[in-house]
């Protein structure tokens, strides 16, 4: 296994976030500001059967003798490091995965050096069978700009929902400040981020929930310093849990397929009866999925049509489809704009994605990112309904800020359709914003995360 970076193919697990947890997803390492003590924790529902396909402590043995490839122990090292030099300390945050370095092993322990000599560099870093300790903390050595983080890293063999269970980790001396342990995939962004307290004996549990991964994508899960590095030694242990699933739609991928073609996707608007003669704001209310109207491409754009923009309704109302430069390795994203909002006589005009299954079974939205990408105004809001009209998710999103709507659907029948609808909170000035999303099934149905 490499642990160089792969392409990002990042998908959370079903089940309903909080708010707070839902942005701690989308935050992109390295983090400049301190993340809250949050985990995501859910449990399957008991008539879908899971298995454990990794073990921190169970597989140890198995990494020592080689005889398990999954694994990998590393940490970040900085550019240019080597047992005689300590490298461009200014370099390498925890988060850049092809910057990581493997760890040298010497009577059944895991180090930088692979000897018990600590390296101005990394410190005291090392795992073991039970746990280990962190390297150094950034600030308290002369040269090191970031904590240096005992990693370890574990590809998966086969596709499916991935979750990280039974975890725990304990700070086991009594002097120094707290520890802290991250998760994240090969993308590099924090999927979770936990702090214990200072002093000996305070646990933590970081059961995360990883999404669905594709064969060859990695885990990382990294223990490094809080404050400082000072007595940081910690036991730990956790499981990686695999359950089946497959992906029934990716919007930025099928875009194309929302012409109303007959394909399970669709490009809708909320639009008022009558339009453009006429205006009756009493129809087209959100979540009347029978009065949406679809939209009507133009090249790789669709728009309402009558091939007007800034028309009443209408405002800037508009997808398109565009390479992704903010994640290259998404490879492409959709664009847009909601329609009017905040007029006195008129509804607030939503752009609408509409996706139908094509068998019955349980469905989630999954490695969703919405982006509010304008430079001025309220902001932009998300509201996801089923076909009743039941909102599943909703949310304000503010300027230039991101926003993962990865949720459960429930159970859903063959025919029924899901309508992920953008609009604008407040005013629709600039209200341009960025989308995509996979549409899941088969992982069964996913209890709220906390």
């Amino acid at each position: 296994m490499k642990s160089s970076a792969r392409r990002n193919t990042r998908r959370p697990l079903p089940g309903y976030q909080s708010l707070e947890a839902r942005r701690l997803l989308a935050a992109d390492l390295p983090a400049a500001a301190p993340v809250p003590n949050t985990y995501l924790n859910s449990t399957p529902a008991q008539s879908y059967s899971h298995a454990i396909v990794g073990n921190y402590r169970r597989d140890f043995a198995d990494v020592l003798s080689g005889s398990n490839e999954q694994w990998q122990y590393l940490w970040n090292a900085p550019d240019d490091w080597s047992t005689n030099n300590n490298g461009d300390q200014d370099t390498n945050p925890v988060g850049v995965t092809n910057t990581y370095m493997p760890l040298s092993v010497n009577d059944r322990v895991f180090r930088p050096t692979g000897t018990q000599v600590p390296n101005a560099a990394s410190g005291h870093l090392f795992l073991t069978n039970r746990g280990g300790h962190t390297g150094i903390h950034a600030g308290l050595s002369t040269t090191n700009a970031h904590d240096r983080y005992a990693v370890t890293a574990f590809e998966v063999a086969n596709a499916g929902y991935f979750s990280i269970q039974d975890s725990f980790l304990t700070k086991n001396r009594p002097g120094g400040d707290a520890i802290e342990v991250v998760v994240h995939l090969d993308d590099g962004r924090i999927l979770n981020r936990m702090t214990t307290q200072a002093g000996a004996d305070y646990r933590i549990e970081f059961d995360t929930n990883l999404g669905f991964l594709e064969a060859g994508e990695t885990i990382y899960v990294g223990v490094g310093a809080e404050g400082d590095h000072l007595q940081d030694r910690f036991i730990w242990n956790f499981s990686i849990a695999r359950y089946e699933g497959s992906v029934a739609g990716h919007f930025s991928s099928d875009f194309f397929d929302g012409k109303g073609d007959g394909g399970a996707w669709g490009l809708l608007w909320n639009s008022p009866e009558g339009f453009p003669d006429s205006n009756d704001d009493s129809r087209g209310l959100i979540g009347r999925s029978d009065e949406y109207h679809p939209l009507v491409f133009n090249g790789s754009t669709a728009t309402p049509g009558y091939g007007a923009t800034n028309f009443g309704d209408v405002a800037e109302l508009y997808f398109d489809q565009q390479p992704d430069d903010q994640q290259p390795n998404r490879q492409s994203i959709v664009s847009g704009h909601p329609g009017s909002a905040g007029m006195a006589t008129n509804s607030d005009r939503y752009a609408i994605v509409a996706f139908t299954v094509d068998s019955s079974g349980y469905y989630s939205i999954t490695d969703s990112i919405l982006r509010a990408t304008g430079t001025f105004g309220n902001g932009i809001e998300i509201l996801v309904h089923n076909e009743s009209g039941e909102t599943t998710h909703h949310d304000l999103i503010a300027v230039q800020q991101n926003h993962s709507f990865d949720h459960s659907l429930g159970f859903m029948n063959a025919g029924e359709s899901l309508y992920v609808a953008i609009g604008a909170d407040g005013n629709d000035l600039d209200d341009h914003f960025e989308i995509d999303f996979r549409v899941v099934s088969g992982a069964g149905q996913w209890s709220s995360l906390v």
